[in-house]
């Protein structure tokens, strides 16, 4: 059951400031950014940006910050052909971490996933694609992920 009275969008992948500074501009949407001090990376410091999600009252918060963000960086390392041959373990590993942050309660997963994938060039092996997010979250499910283009500032109709 979530807690927050917001709906609440966590915007996964690399976005720029302008794209964040469009979004902040809008009425109806609150834009929260990870803290740079104090949490650090990974899943404690998305876990500390959802927590403080948890008090804004407002129609959408957007969140700038992704717990599944290492899971998805495992898969798509996983699934990379020009790397050397790798097994699942990591992909596993950082799954069961976050698994077990959520089930301790440290953070509520979103209402729904924004996925910024960039169109222009190819990914780097060590970038976030969105391919992760189509699959098995997608397969979960599908109405609550939605992939945009990282270079256009538009905010999609959430409702």
């Amino acid at each position: 059951m979530r807690h927050n009275p917001s709906t609440v969008v966590v915007l996964a992948g690399t976005t720029s400031d302008q794209v964040l500074a469009a979004v902040g501009r809008s009425m109806n949407v609150v834009l929260v950014r990870q803290e740079k001090d104090g949490e650090g990376d990974g899943v404690a410091a998305a876990a500390a940006t959802l927590r403080r999600v948890a008090g804004i009252s407002a129609p959408y918060v957007l969140v700038a910050a992704d717990p599944l963000a290492a899971v998805a960086a495992e898969w798509s390392a996983m699934w990379d052909l020009s790397r050397a041959a790798r097994g699942s373990e990591e992909f596993e590993l950082r799954a069961a971490e976050v698994l077990a942050a959520w089930r301790a309660r440290q953070f509520e997963l979103p209402d729904y996933y924004l996925v910024l994938a960039d169109e222009t060039k190819p990914a780097a092996p060590d970038e976030l694609r969105p391919d992760f997010y189509l699959g098995p979250l997608r397969s979960v499910r599908p109405h609550r992920v939605a992939v945009a283009a990282a270079a256009e500032p538009i905010v999609p109709d959430l409702s």
